[in-house]
């Protein structure tokens, strides 16, 4: 990474005012002006999110698109995917070079100075250069988002997490942040499809794994018991020493068990 020794320094400013602009970037954005209503510089955008300065001469917002992908990405994952210009240069230039672009980011230890009425100075100590490559805007290529989604699969299941979990906001953010390029299913999905499908891959599993076993040496055991919600369920499990002499079980079934708890009916079922 290039460093420019360049400093940018943001006049002292009272409020930020809109810029008409059809970047969604734009909307994160501020120029800073006095108490008057009056713009003090017009080379300047600060971020609404952060109070930070970026460079944003001659009304170019490349700058904003990268102050957002490196310190809010969830934010700029929201713009980008509105944003005209973006759509336009993933679709129509997906093999293109990566475009060398010359970004402005706050420093962690830069000099602030305050004013007698709270307002800020901000110094921007470092002007760093760094590539941004047109697949950052690109969905997940099929295999990845699948594994993904089987990974998701598994935590649901594993952890018996509720279905719509999958639908509430934090769970959507949390994923975004993780990674804003990964599109997750809706709940259908892993009702529908990811879900049973993992089950027949399980239960195909177990049932290749018990075809290796001595029957002699297979133990099932089985629990009857009623739920907090006046619900009876029955469950049969299965204790088998693998060739490894490694010890296993597996759950065969889990259903509702509406008789009597007893033998007989046990035994029916």
């Amino acid at each position: 990474m290039s460093v420019a020794h360049r400093t940018l320094e943001c006049p002292v400013f009272s409020q930020l005012l809109p810029k008409k602009s059809k970047s969604r970037a734009r909307e994160h954005f501020g120029l800073p002006a006095n108490e008057s209503g009056q713009i003090v510089s017009e080379d300047i955008a600060v971020c609404k999110l952060c109070r930070s300065p970026v460079s944003a001469k001659s009304g170019t917002s490349s700058n904003l698109f990268g102050h957002l992908r490196l310190h809010h990405p969830l934010k700029f994952s929201e713009v980008s995917n509105k944003s005209k210009v973006v759509t336009a240069t993933v679709q129509y230039s997906p093999f293109c070079a990566a475009v060398d672009e010359s970004i402005d980011e706050p420093q962690p230890h830069s000099n602030m100075a305050v004013s007698e009425s709270n307002q800020f100075n901000f110094v921007d100590n470092h002007r760093h250069k760094r590539q941004k490559f047109t697949t950052d805007f690109q969905r997940l290529d099929d295999q990845t988002s699948k594994r993904t989604t089987d990974s998701v699969t598994k935590f649901l299941v594993c952890i018996m997490q509720p279905y719509n979990l999958v639908d509430r906001k934090e769970f959507l953010n949390m994923v975004k942040v993780l990674n804003p390029r990964y599109s997750l299913p809706g709940r259908k999905h892993f009702t529908a499809t990811a879900v049973p499908k993992l089950y027949n891959e399980v239960r195909d599993k177990i049932r290749q794994e018990l075809s290796l076993i001595n029957k002699d040496t297979i133990s099932v055991t089985t629990d009857c018991w009623t739920s907090i919600a006046n619900t009876p369920y029955i469950t049969i499990t299965v204790h088998f020493i693998t060739l490894e002499w490694a010890l296993k079980s597996a759950c065969l079934a889990c259903a509702h068990f509406d008789d009597d708890h007893n033998g007989k009916n046990m035994l029916k079922f």
